[in-house]
């Protein structure tokens, strides 16, 4: 079962399995959860630093890490780990400048 992806089609055929699609209520949910999963996980783990953080900044913010995973073929628990020290040292920074 699928969302009808041309690549799951391509790879059931080689390996010479039956292919389905979900219905598209299905299908919706499935992307909901993914959607708000990321978005947690995002939240939580990866604040931004800035006083004001534009819409343009996040999107940036999202662009970099979304390559950094891809490119790097990270776990996400691994990109946590040697992401939330800079993170926490950026805070500082941030924090001893302000007083």
């Amino acid at each position: 079962m699928s969302d009808g992806a041309p690549y799951y089609r391509a790879s059931c055929k080689i390996l010479n399995l039956r292919h389905g699609l979900y219905s598209l209520e299905i299908r919706k949910l499935m992307e909901r959860m993914i959607q708000k999963d990321r978005t947690k996980l995002f939240d939580n783990y990866i604040p931004c630093i800035k006083d004001e953080c534009g819409e343009e900044h996040a999107e940036t913010l999202l662009k970099s890490i979304n390559e950094t995973l891809i490119n790097s073929r990270v776990k996400a628990e691994e990109f946590i780990e040697k992401t939330l020290p800079i993170i926490e040292v950026m805070n500082m920074i941030k924090f001893t400048r302000r007083y």
